[in-house]
């Protein structure tokens, strides 16, 4: 079960990371700004440079213990999304069908590299707001993501565009689950080793999700998943210090979809075409039958990935680790 998360869910220890970090066999992600036109030594300075992209790095300290222990990558035998997020830009650049999103793109377009990246980072650690920044991501991620075969950790579709993205795939399944939602990499750790057992049937049942393959197992999986985390949540909040972050349990529902690997810039696109009437050429065309607009060419954009969006449905109470049901 291998799952792709974006850096800024990482950064803000979204729901979206937590249980990825706790549920996946590994979990993958990239420091943004990967593929951006320039050297590296260029970049580096530009990074170095940059008061933002500091903090940035620095806001990935509390997982540095997981990287250590290779449960979070950013490189699948050296092949990281470099390429995936040049192919992305190369299409929004060229790509006429991309003509309304480009507007709103246009402005980080634009920036030199010191000031691009400098942007970027900001608005990283405010979770990924600007869709001029979080929209190449997410589809360098969904791109690396189809070319290696990972499934993709999503949080609940909020804007227009991600429940336009949503309606593009194919259900799959769904499940509720606990999961730490707040808690230190050692206490993710300490779960991902005490629940082991359970979460490898749970990984195996997700994993034939991932491949686009039915998985009647997930359900029992997932009940002897949540008994043993149950029985096991004593232990995970025991002796919990002063000086770190409070630990809440809670329960996730994870939704799975099959997703074409360009949807976030197809959804993305669709949404600025309905804000840019003059510049109204959707994806694919407007009507049924009607030829979409000659588009770049890329051979990654005919694959299919699994998305899992997760949602919190309850939370715990306090420190006994009591749920409380939440939306």
């Amino acid at each position: 079960m291998r799952l792709a998360v974006l850096p800024h869910h990482l950064t803000t220890r979204e729901p979206a990371a937590m249980a990825t970090l706790l549920l996946a066999t590994r979990v993958y992600t990239f420091m943004p700004g990967v593929g951006v036109p320039g050297s590296g030594r260029e970049i580096a300075r530009a990074a170095k440079g940059s008061a933002s992209y500091r903090r940035l790095v620095e806001s990935w300290g509390w997982s540095l213990p997981l990287w250590n222990q290779g449960v979070v990558a950013s490189a699948i035998d050296g092949d990281d999304a470099a390429s995936d997020a040049r192919a992305v830009w190369e299409r929004l650049e060229r790509d006429e069908r991309f003509a309304a999103l480009r507007l709103f793109l246009r402005p980080a377009m634009a920036d030199d590299l010191p000031a691009y990246l400098e942007k970027l980072a900001s608005d990283v650690l405010k979770g990924g707001p600007d869709p001029a920044y979080s929209v190449p991501m997410a589809a360098a991620l969904d791109r690396f993501a189809t070319r290696h075969g990972l499934g993709v950790s999503r949080a609940e579709a909020v804007s227009v565009a991600q429940r336009a993205e949503e309606a593009l795939g194919e259900t799959l399944a769904s499940v509720v689950v606990p999961v730490l939602l707040q808690s230190d990499a050692r206490r993710i750790s300490l779960a991902r080793e005490r629940l082991a057992p359970e979460l490898s049937a749970v990984r195996g049942a997700v994993a034939s999700l991932i491949e686009g393959r039915a998985s009647p197992g997930l359900r029992s999986a997932a009940a002897a998943y949540t008994a043993a985390f149950e029985a096991s949540l004593p232990e995970l909040t025991a002796d919990q210090r002063e000086d770190e972050a409070r630990v809440v349990a809670g329960a996730v529902r994870l939704s799975f979809g099959r997703y074409p690997s360009d949807a976030a810039l197809v959804s993305s696109a669709n949404a600025a075409s309905r804000l840019t009437p003059g510049l109204g050429l959707r994806v694919g065309g407007d009507k049924a039958g009607e030829p979409g607009v000659p588009a770049v060419y890329d051979p990654v954009a005919a694959g299919r990935f699994t998305g899992m969006t997760v949602r919190v449905v309850a939370r715990s109470a306090g420190r006994s680790g009591a749920l409380r049901a939440g939306r």
